[in-house]
């Protein structure tokens, strides 16, 4: 490997090697090099521990990580009803033009009331009745529009029909453009004051937006609120995967992040649109909903890893004591973490790191640029079939059920294959079934066949669950693959590329009407692209995360796979 262009300091390094080449296998008991021929477990001897090693003391994975896990994923609830809904909230029950009626003097025997008492009485489940016309006989545009009562959506609300038929997607996309604003600031955020402060921040911001939301008069002022809902959604997205992998060793790790929590929660939210069946009862839920969660503030910890990296010895102490009283497990010797942390210090623990450190160091920038490519295909992917979902055949409620069911046993073999095969190749593996179906849904948009409709719903779902498999494994090898003191910067920033295609995937649906499938078309080529990227990069199952930023990462990973291959 060729040296850095950046300059660095060889105590730096060294420390670094030194930190973390006792690294060990967590899938089995881990026992560590300086140990094997005593027997003794990790952090058994005299030697320093390290964050990891402290961990396994502690049970590794016990009440206290699953508390932790079982609070973050609740809280995701409001998050998914919030971006995963927006195929509800853009919905489009039947309408149709009242002003027709005007224009053609319907039955001029009959009273106005009697006709419209036929009307609604007799005919409403026609065609004929919901007639969806945009222009009138005489050449001029409707602006009077009858929605069908039995759904209540942002739609009906506004008249966004005809002439206003392209809101529904901007709404969606300015809601993404807010996640991009807040994936970028949350990274520098998070990794600067700790991961708790912006975290439960989220809920504020979500709670807030959301009454607004629900007082809204105008598309654009709920645009607008949407806006500050995605700042706050990225505030929570871009911190609950770091959150929770930080307290937990590799072995669990995946199983914590990649846990089908959204797609469990988006079948709850399609149960309740099927009862409710309006917009503004949910959007109360989900209002109520966050302000409860503002109440995590008292339970949930700042980051353990987080708190040792930036040498705030004193909050971590209390934080490792939380741990063992919860996993009924004796307090550790922190004292030997404590020394371990004062020979790594190098003048950083106060640093600031930006986004620009990912391209500056080419360590970084080898990660980075293929992550990039790879996050942006999921965008795209998981939110443009997810806002097109409407416009899959068959009954809306039932789709909705059926889009995030479908994920739930791909994201369960996903877990399963990340510990048995790596988060590598579960990625690619997930991209295949991405690109096949989103090559088929393509093909069956040019060919003659009665199927259209299943073929076309059926693939969709199955890209669906492709990506809903890849999120998991991708979010977990890039908490695992940067260091801790930039980790949220990275992971804030690779957000960004996900809400980049969130705005992008939508805009596909809605130009679908000028090129059939051009959606699919995106996300068979994507699809192609990120498992190239994705093979460039190294695996990191069963690897310690790395707390400090060195420049040498490619040789602190090739020394470590040698030392565990050596044992």
């Amino acid at each position: 490997m060729g040296e850095s262009s950046e300059t660095s300091s060889a105590p730096e390094t060294e420390t670094f090697l030194h930190e973390n080449q006792r690294s060990f296998d967590v899938s089995n008991d881990a026992v560590t090099h300086d140990n094997k021929k005593s027997g003794k477990p990790a952090g058994d001897s005299d030697d320093d521990l390290t964050p990891d090693d402290i961990l396994l003391q502690l049970g590794g994975c016990g009440l206290f990580q699953i508390l932790l896990a079982l609070i973050i994923q609740s809280m995701k609830t409001v998050i998914c009803w919030g971006i995963g809904g927006n195929s509800f909230f853009a919905y489009v029950p039947k309408w149709r033009c009242t002003d027709v009626d005007d224009v053609m003097n319907i039955s001029s025997t009959v009273s106005p009331l009697t006709t419209m008492a036929i009307n609604v009485t007799d005919t409403t489940n026609t065609t004929a009745y919901w007639n969806q016309q945009c222009q009138l006989p005489n050449g001029t545009h409707c602006s009077n529009f009858e929605f069908e009562s039995s759904m209540h959506t942002l739609v009906s609300e506004f008249d966004l029909v005809c002439s206003q038929s392209w809101v529904t997607a901007t709404i969606t996309s300015v809601q993404m453009v807010g996640m991009m604003v807040g994936s970028f600031v949350v990274g520098h955020l998070a990794d600067m004051f700790g991961r708790k402060k912006p975290f439960v921040l989220s809920m504020a911001i979500i709670c807030l937006s959301t009454i607004i939301c629900y007082f809204s008069v105008h598309w654009i002022m709920f645009a607008t609120a949407r806006f500050f809902f995605g700042i706050g959604a990225s505030f929570f997205m871009s911190i609950y995967c770091i959150l929770q992998g930080e307290h937990m060793l590799s072995k669990w790790r995946s199983t914590t992040i990649s846990f089908p929590s959204w797609a469990l929660e988006l079948n709850l939210f399609s149960l309740v649109v099927f009862l409710l069946h309006d917009w503004e009862h949910v959007t109360l839920i989900m209002a109520f909903l966050a302000a409860i969660y503002l109440l995590t503030w008292f339970f949930i910890p700042e980051s353990f890893r987080w708190l040792v990296a930036r040498n705030k010895i004193k909050e971590a102490r209390l934080v490792v004591n939380q741990m063992a009283k919860w996993n009924k497990r004796p307090v550790v010797n922190f004292e030997r973490m404590v020394r371990s942390v004062e020979k790594s210090l190098s003048g950083d623990e106060d640093a600031k790191y930006s986004v620009i450190v990912l391209f500056r160091k080419r360590p970084l920038l080898r990660l980075t640029v293929p992550l990039m490519l790879s996050w942006l295909t999921l965008g795209v992917i998981g939110y443009g079939v997810g806002f097109g979902v409407k416009e899959f055949s068959g009954n809306f409620y039932l789709n909705l059920f059926l889009f995030a069911l479908a994920s739930i046993p791909f994201k369960l073999i996903s877990i399963y294959l990340q510990v048995r095969i790596g988060r590598k190749f579960t990625s690619i593996i997930a991209y295949i079934v991405c690109l096949v179906g989103g090559l088929v849904v393509t093909l069956v948009q040019y060919i003659d066949t009665p199927y259209r409709g299943g073929l076309t719903t059926g693939f969709a779902l199955m890209a669906t669950a492709g990506v809903g498999a890849a999120w998991g494994p991708m979010q977990t090898m890039t908490v695992e693959l940067y260091p801790t003191v930039a980790r949220n910067t990275a992971f804030g920033f690779l957000s960004v590329l996900a809400r980049l295609g969130a705005v992008i995937g939508p805009q596909f649906v809605y130009l679908e009407v000028l090129v059939p499938g051009l959606l699919y078309i995106m996300i068979a080529l994507l699809s192609f692209i990120s498992i190239m990227c994705i093979i460039s990069l190294p695996e990191t199952n069963h690897r310690m995360l790395v707390d400090r930023l060195v420049d040498d990462l490619d040789r602190e990973r090739k020394q470590e796979k040698d030392h565990m291959d050596s044992h």
